[in-house]
């Protein structure tokens, strides 16, 4: 996979996901407003530049948002031809259940498989690729009759866990 323009793993946490891919010749910038603040090699707010990535990962961090704004944020970063790998809970319904395993004081967001749809369509995403292993999305938006064709020599294909749609991949339905 060439990479053309710059990554960044925005919410990197301690940054391991983005040293682990810069390991494997994929340089990935990092991002996380409380735990890269003042630590050399991660990027400042003030150097986030939207449309300037390629790739935008975010993973385990759409939970936390309060408000629209920041998805907002992440979102931007996404060039005009840029991917999206997003890992987040996504259900079909959420739970009017106090006991639901995901209702945690720390997580202040929930989103169903039609909530998704709407962020993918007012952002510009036009196709997904949801990994099954992995529980990431990859929201494309550019190029996608060339992502579509190049799917089955790259093996991502339904039986090895990998789903493609012209539209949010609403996998999970329970």
């Amino acid at each position: 996979m060439p990479q053309e323009g710059p990554w960044i793993d925005w919410g990197c946490g301690d940054g391991k996901l983005a040293d682990a891919l810069s390991a494997a010749g994929l340089t990935t910038r990092k991002y996380d407003e409380f735990m890269g603040a003042g630590r050399a090699g991660w990027l400042t707010e003030a150097e986030l530049e939207q449309g300037a990535f390629d790739l935008v990962v975010s993973t385990s961090v759409f939970e936390h948002f309060r408000r629209p704004a920041d998805v907002e944020k992440v979102l931007a970063l996404v060039g005009d031809s840029g991917v999206c790998a997003l890992h987040t809970l996504v259900r079909e319904l959420v739970p009017e259940d106090p006991g639901w395993f995901y209702l945690l004081p720390v997580h202040c967001a929930f989103y169903t498989n039609a909530s998704m749809q709407v962020l993918f369509d007012d952002w510009g995403f036009s196709a997904s690729l949801y990994a099954v292993d992995a529980r990431m999305w990859f929201w494309f938006r550019g190029c996608v009759d060339e992502v579509e064709r190049s799917l089955p020599g790259l093996g991502l294909l339904p039986e090895q866990g990998f789903h493609f749609k012209r539209a949010f991949v609403d996998y999970w339905r329970g």
